[in-house]
């Protein structure tokens, strides 16, 4: 049976995801081949947002087949576990090293998943100190963002970080999650108080601070969602000028520091979301949400 070959060269971003062909529909029973061997180079929102193609794929029932050995980045993503989430190349070549301070390998995100400890090695890929303030304002933020992931989107995530060129001035970290749910959009639909009627306009309500699915969040309630995950990721970027996309539907929303920018993408059933910023950035986080008047959220 002829097999529907997708395949990617060069860079693998977020950009290179959503503006494949990867919602190009196939007969069920037509085999999917994601070819990567000519991928030279990869990022972790590039990764994150594979997974989670292939992972809503596979919910669906379709026969996919991953080709990477020749690619020079296949170690890089086998050591970042893209691989081993799904069963292929298990037979490592290389010796793994100490994560901490340099990368976090990409984990699932559902309900099962321990959204604290996967927050936890987040952040530790940053090398921040636990004992530092910035730390429990920072591990609430990516907690929150984590839970949403699989209670927003109707399915589970994927997410990771990396470190590039550590030790030198240049040195910045990037911290990745993507889904292959219902997006933004249609989660915010649920809220009544919200006249959403674009995946634009349900990225910028997502932005702004006590944004819920929920009409509120009941203080006696089982979960309480705070509405301050991508908020507060967004205030993070504004104010230490980093670099913050966000991926839902047909639109792409990009920070760089005080700029805000849109382009319209073909349409990802989801959310993408990435942010890079660099160690003055995270020094100054404790001090960017208490200047914004944030409430202090104290994990645990």
């Amino acid at each position: 049976m002829e097999k529907l070959v997708i395949k990617f060269r060069g860079q693998l971003d977020y950009r290179s995801i959503v503006d494949h062909k990867l919602r190009q529909k196939a007969a069920a029973e037509t085999p999917i081949l994601i070819d990567l061997d000519e991928v030279e180079f990869a990022l972790p929102c590039g990764l994150a947002a594979l997974a989670a193609w292939i992972d809503r794929s596979l919910a669906e029932k379709c026969d996919i087949a991953i080709s990477a050995l020749d690619s020079r980045a296949f170690t890089y993503m086998q050591n970042m576990n893209l691989f081993g989430l799904f069963g292929v190349y298990s037979k490592e070549t290389f010796n793994r090293h100490e994560a901490t301070g340099r990368f976090a390998r990409m984990s699932r995100i559902d309900f099962n998943c321990d959204s604290s400890g996967i927050a936890k090695q987040l952040i530790a890929a940053m090398g921040v100190d636990r004992s530092g303030p910035a730390y429990n304002d920072l591990l609430t933020c990516l907690d929150e963002s984590l839970t949403n992931t699989w209670s927003h989107a109707g399915t589970c995530g994927y997410c990771l970080a990396q470190s590039f060129k550590r030790n030198t001035p240049e040195c910045r970290y990037e911290i990745a999650m993507a889904d292959g749910g219902r997006g933004i959009l249609d989660s915010l639909s649920e809220n009544k108080a919200y006249s959403l009627e674009s995946d634009r306009e349900a990225i910028e309500c997502a932005c702004r601070e006590g944004t819920s699915r929920e009409a509120r969040a009941g203080v006696g309630s089982e979960q309480q969602h705070f509405g301050m995950g991508l908020y507060q990721i967004d205030r993070i970027a504004e104010s230490v000028n980093a670099r913050f996309y966000l991926c839902s539907g047909g639109w792409i929303r990009v920070r760089k520091g005080t700029f805000v920018s849109w382009r319209k993408c073909k349409p990802w059933q989801g959310t993408i979301v990435s942010l890079s910023l660099n160690q003055s950035g995270i020094d100054a986080c404790h001090d960017v949400m208490r200047q914004r008047g944030q409430r202090s959220l104290r994990y645990g």
